[in-house]
This record gives structure tokens, C-alpha cells and sequence, in this order.
């Protein structure tokens, strides 16, 4: 599995997550994921140049999803979407 696939699952698990588990969802999570997955890769760098590898890209993005979803079991975070 990429790096960019790798991210995408993570992704569309949080998306599942936050809409409270449903079933059936799976396709439009996944392309949900894919879009912001894609949309984060295609965002400039600092210097204006996009980044040239595509899975070094797909790396941080998997990196910043696991330190977001540490942060919020560390806080007590769960899943906030009303009943």
C-alpha cells in the first residue's frame, strides 16, 4: 500500500468515525478522503514549488492524522457529532 493510499484509509476511518460509525458509507468516505488527500498534496510548499514525491507527501499527511488522533485521546476528545 502508498503512502497516499495509506493516508486516504486513515482519512476516510476518521471521516467513518465522526459520522458515528454508519454502514453503507464506506464509498463516499473513501472519495471524500481522497479529495482532501489530494487537495493537501497539490497545496504549495513555503517556497511556492509543490512537492516533487508523491509519497514522501503521503507520509506527513499520515504523520500529522496520527499526531491529531493522539492528541485527542490524550485530551478525552471522542466522537462530538450531536445524537
Amino acid at each position: 500500500m502508498s503512502n497516499r493510499e495509506a493516508a486516504i484509509k486513515a482519512r476516510a476511518h476518521e471521516i467513518w468515525e465522526r459520522e458515528g460509525r454508519p454502514d453503507g458509507r464506506e464509498q463516499a468516505h473513501w472519495e471524500q478522503a481522497t479529495k482532501e488527500i489530494d487537495a493537501m498534496q497539490s497545496v504549495p510548499t513555503s517556497s511556492g514549488i509543490p512537492p516533487d514525491n508523491e509519497e514522501e507527501d503521503g507520509g506527513e499527511a499520515i504523520e500529522t492524522l496520527q499526531k491529531r488522533n493522539t492528541r485527542q485521546r490524550k485530551n478525552g476528545v471522542r466522537n462530538s457529532r450531536p445524537a
